[in-house]
């Protein structure tokens, strides 16, 4: 995003045409599929969406998220794992459980 200020003057920000336009070309379509089909993206994108002047500016931001994971999945030579995020949240509930119980215990 590029915002343009002078003095009292605010412009509008925009998306910046810094980057590789043959890479965000090539993204374009898969942000959208994913948006479409990846429950992980599809709210990340939902929750982004309203907050933004254009929806194009969130699915940019599933671009980059999505460039992010798969440069990730990549360099620590894994696969994609579709319930990682659900138990990931599981995880955080039980240790939040957890700390409930010992907080009730050290109260009682």
């Amino acid at each position: 995003m590029v915002l343009r200020e002078s003095g009292s003057f605010k412009g509008k920000t925009r998306i910046s045409k810094k980057g590789n336009s043959h890479i965000r070309a090539v993204m374009h379509m898969p942000s959208m599929t994913c948006v479409r089909c990846n429950p992980t993206l599809k709210r990340f994108y939902n929750r982004l969406k309203p907050k933004k002047a254009k929806p194009l500016v969130a699915l940019i931001a599933v671009q980059r998220k999505l460039l992010i994971l798969m440069y990730t999945l990549w360099k620590s030579e894994k696969f994609y794992d579709e319930a990682y995020e659900t138990k990931k949240q599981q995880k955080h509930k039980a240790l939040a459980a957890q700390d409930n119980n010992l907080i009730d215990q050290l109260v009682s």
